[in-house]
């Protein structure tokens, strides 16, 4: 019992260190403060929703797609709350991505609290 305890113990932590260094990462891309950009990505649910939602995929990415994916997520997801998005419009000759070591996410809908 108390192995599995300490085993959840340590994913959870290293789950929140993920997390600390993505909003770091993404604070010292965007050359704001890291408190700044805590809160903007705790004011759209962007480390439950995104980030720890997709620590399993994300956590294998190099930090540069990661920063990637965090800020590319943070951009449509306070465009959506702010009702600023506007999806892009399809065109007939686009196709998903393929093949490519990077694995691509899918942005899970943000809720409204």
């Amino acid at each position: 019992m108390r192995v599995r305890q300490s085993k959840a113990r340590e994913n959870r932590e290293s789950r929140m260190i993920f997390a600390s260094s993505c909003v770091e990462t993404a604070a010292r891309r965007r050359n704001v403060s890291t408190t700044e950009m805590y809160q903007r990505m705790k004011r759209v649910g962007l480390i439950d929703g995104f980030i720890l939602k997709c620590y399993d995929g994300l956590h294998t990415q190099s930090r540069e797609h990661v920063t990637e994916d965090v800020l590319g997520a943070l951009d449509i997801w306070e465009a959506k709350t702010s009702g600023k998005f506007q999806a892009p419009a399809q065109q007939s000759n686009m196709r998903p991505p393929t093949g490519g070591s990077r694995q691509v996410f899918e942005i899970p809908e943000i809720r409204n609290n």
